[in-house]
C-alpha cells in the first residue's frame, strides 16, 4: 500500500511538472523565458498517461525527471512528442520521436503502455512559414528547422531563437569574407537579384536563398540585420546593424550613398541608433556601407582605411572590422526576423 501511494505522489508531482514546464513556458536561464502572456500555445501540447508513441526513435536517455525529458526533446529540431517512464522515480527512459497526433481524440494512433506518459510539445499540423512561428509553437533552442513556402514546399533554414530575448532569426544569406586579392561569391550580387546557392544546405560559407524565398521571410518580418563570423562568435554587438524593414527594405533598396535610418549600428565601435547613416546597392554593389567618411551625421571615420567597405562588397577591407578580420576566415550573415512582441 506504501508502495502504491509513494508511486501515487511520484506521478503527481511529474504530472504537476511538466504542466508547470510546457504550459507555462518554464525553461532553463540561459534561454531567456518568455512570459506565457506572449505565446500562442492553445493546443500546442498533448499530454496522455498510460500510452507511448509507436515508431522508430530519434534517441533514447535515462532522464532523471520529465522536466529533464521535454527539454532534450525542445533542443533536438527534429523532436515533436516523446515518451517518458514514470514508474521510475529518479531515472526514467526518455524516447525522443518525430511522430504526433492531432488531438487527445486520436490517442489510437498511440499504443497503451501502463506507467509511461506520452507527451507532444508541437502541433502536429504545424505548418511553420518563418522561424517565428516556431518560437510561438514552443521552441527556444536554435538550429536547423524546415519551414514552408507560399506553395506549400518545405525546404531547410537556420534559426537563431536565442541570441536575442523574445527573437527569432532567419539566416537568408552567409558567405565566407573574400581574401584581398579575390573576390568574394555574392560580392557583385545586389540582394534583389535571384542567386540561390546551396539552399537545401544552409551554412556559414556560401549559402543564399531564392530571391522568391528571402521576400517571402521579408513579408514575415518585422526587422533585418547583418552579423559577422556568427558561427564562431554568436550575437557580438560590434561591427553589427539591425534596420526595420518598414524604415529600410534591404532587398528593393537601390542608390548610392543614400541616407537610411537603422535601428542600431556599430562599426568599429563607433555606434548609434535610430539615426540614419549612408548604403549602397546597385547592379552590380552588394548591399554595403562606407565607414570611410562621416556622411548622414554618422562619422565612424577613425581607424578605417580609404574606401572601406562595411556589411558587403569588400573591394576595401578593413583587418580590424569583424566581417574582415585578419588571422581567420570570417564571414557575413544575413538574417530577417521578429520579436515576440512589438519593439
Amino acid at each position: 500500500m506504501a508502495r502504491v501511494s509513494e508511486y501515487r505522489m511520484h506521478l503527481l508531482k511529474n504530472f504537476a511538472i511538466i504542466m508547470f514546464s510546457l504550459h507555462r513556458s518554464c525553461l532553463p536561464k540561459e534561454i531567456d523565458p518568455v512570459p506565457p502572456t506572449s505565446l500562442s500555445i492553445n493546443g500546442a501540447y498533448i499530454t496522455l498517461y498510460g500510452y507511448a508513441s509507436k515508431g522508430p526513435k530519434l534517441d533514447r536517455h535515462m532522464s532523471r525527471s520529465m522536466l529533464h525529458c521535454s527539454h532534450l526533446c525542445l533542443k533536438n529540431t527534429r523532436c515533436i512528442s516523446f515518451n517518458y517512464q514514470v514508474s521510475f522515480p529518479r531515472s526514467g527512459l526518455c524516447e525522443l520521436s518525430e511522430e504526433g497526433i492531432l488531438s487527445k481524440e486520436r490517442r489510437e494512433m498511440l499504443r497503451k503502455m501502463p506507467g509511461f506518459v506520452f507527451v507532444q510539445t508541437e502541433r502536429k499540423d504545424l505548418i511553420a512559414k518563418s522561424c517565428l512561428e516556431y518560437m510561438h509553437a514552443g521552441r527556444r533552442y536554435s538550429g536547423h528547422y524546415n519551414i514552408f513556402d507560399l506553395k506549400g514546399f518545405s525546404y531547410p533554414v537556420y534559426c537563431d531563437l536565442t541570441s536575442e530575448p523574445k527573437a527569432a532569426w532567419t539566416l537568408f544569406m552567409s558567405g565566407r569574407t573574400p581574401s584581398a586579392t579575390g573576390t568574394g561569391l555574392f560580392s557583385r550580387v545586389p540582394l534583389f537579384v535571384d542567386k540561390p546557392t546551396s539552399q537545401l544546405n544552409p551554412n556559414w560559407n556560401a549559402f543564399r536563398l531564392s530571391l522568391s524565398h528571402m521576400k517571402q521571410l521579408r513579408s514575415r518580418s518585422s526587422h533585418w540585420r547583418i552579423t559577422c563570423s556568427f558561427q564562431n562568435d554568436g550575437l557580438v554587438l560590434q561591427d553589427y546593424v539591425r534596420a526595420k524593414v518598414v524604415d529600410f527594405d534591404p532587398i528593393d533598396f537601390k542608390g548610392k550613398g543614400i541616407c537610411k535610418k537603422v535601428e542600431y549600428i556599430n562599426v568599429r565601435g563607433h555606434n548609434c541608433s535610430d539615426f540614419k547613416t549612408a548604403w549602397w546597392q546597385g547592379d552590380d554593389v552588394p548591399l554595403s556601407h562606407d565607414s570611410s567618411k562621416a556622411r548622414c551625421g554618422f562619422d565612424p571615420s577613425s581607424g578605417a582605411v580609404e574606401s572601406e567597405d562595411d556589411f558587403g562588397l569588400y573591394q576595401y577591407t578593413n583587418p580590424t572590422f569583424r566581417c574582415t578580420l585578419s588571422g581567420r576566415e570570417s564571414t557575413t550573415n544575413y538574417w530577417f526576423g521578429s520579436y515576440l512582441e512589438p519593439v
